[in-house]
């Protein structure tokens, strides 16, 4: 992997030197790079670009397919900077280009991670990350273990999944989207460390992963049983199981028991949204608070 990192560090620094803000070439070679370096050629058999929309990028497992929006990841990174900045991060002109290169290269990077969790499919194996990929995954297993052939109900139940998954506010708390977003916050922050040395680029960098860690939990103890609690009240409600447990207290507890199951460590139910406690959870919230406060006192 280090490899593969070092590819991208020179790729954001040549094009950043450059003053050259990222282009589809520059998709291309990233989303090249991280294929052969995760052995993803049997998942990834085509890279497009879509001009039209606000969706971003996506993975579509089907088609074995990544598709990126570059006018949309721009749009997206330029309201993400103005509103950092109200935050109080600094954002210098000649920083700019590199953070903006730096966010093209987190979104290659989260649509290759759900490649990597799809090419883990069916899921079979007793760990939590199989266990949290095969719930992140139900609508698609749904289709797919019934070729294609699902019932009126279930079609219905991947219809409100899928429309659900639409909306932000539920898309964080998906156990697979925060795992991408974890994984590749990691690699920009790896892909930084070769390139910049700035202290409060560095920070505005540990920012955006602490941040990606927190995501979920602003709502929620624990986003992964918000998520569960919804899919089990559409399940019983179109009679697709029954008696499955809906309330978030009931889901909290499942969780529980897993964390402990798996003997999760602090980071580790962070990175699945498992429940934390309302301590842990302003500790995460005051270590967000301080690396803010730090950029405003370089």
């Amino acid at each position: 992997m280090e490899e593969a990192i070092i590819y991208l560090a020179k790729l954001v620094y040549d094009y950043t030197i450059a003053s050259k803000l990222a282009d589809e070439a520059f998709i291309d070679q990233a989303a090249a790079n991280m294929i052969k370096a995760f052995n993803l050629d049997d998942m990834v058999c085509q890279i497009s670009h879509n001009k039209k929309g606000d969706l971003i990028a996506s993975y579509d497992y089907l088609n074995k397919e990544l598709n990126f929006n570059l006018a949309a990841i721009y749009k997206n990174t330029r309201v993400n900077l103005r509103n950092e900045a109200m935050l109080g991060f600094i954002n210098l002109k000649e920083d700019e280009i590199y953070k903006i290169n730096l966010s093209y290269i987190n979104v290659v990077a989260h649509e290759i991670f759900h490649a990597i969790q799809y090419s883990k499919i069916p899921f079979d194996k007793d760990d939590i990350e199989s266990k949290l990929l095969k719930l992140s995954f139900d609508d698609v297993l749904l289709v797919i273990n019934n070729n294609g052939n699902v019932s009126r109900e279930q079609a219905k139940y991947v219809s409100i999944i899928r429309d659900l998954e639409s909306k932000d506010s539920y898309r964080m708390n998906i156990p697979s989207e925060r795992m991408a977003s974890i994984d590749a916050a990691r690699v920009v922050k790896a892909v930084s460390s070769f390139i910049c040395d700035k202290p409060y680029i560095n920070n505005y960098i540990d920012y955006k992963l602490e941040l990606a860690k927190y995501n979920g939990y602003q709502e929620y103890n624990c986003p992964t049983a918000y998520v569960m609690a919804v899919l089990n009240s559409l399940k019983n409600v179109l009679e697709l199981d029954y008696y499955l447990p809906e309330s978030l207290e009931e889901n909290e507890d499942i969780c529980r028991e897993l964390a402990y199951k798996h003997e999760l460590s602090l980071e580790d139910k962070l990175y699945y949204g498992m429940f934390i406690n309302d301590e842990i959870k302003n500790g995460q919230l005051t270590l967000i608070k301080r690396l803010i406060d730090h950029n405003k006192r370089r």
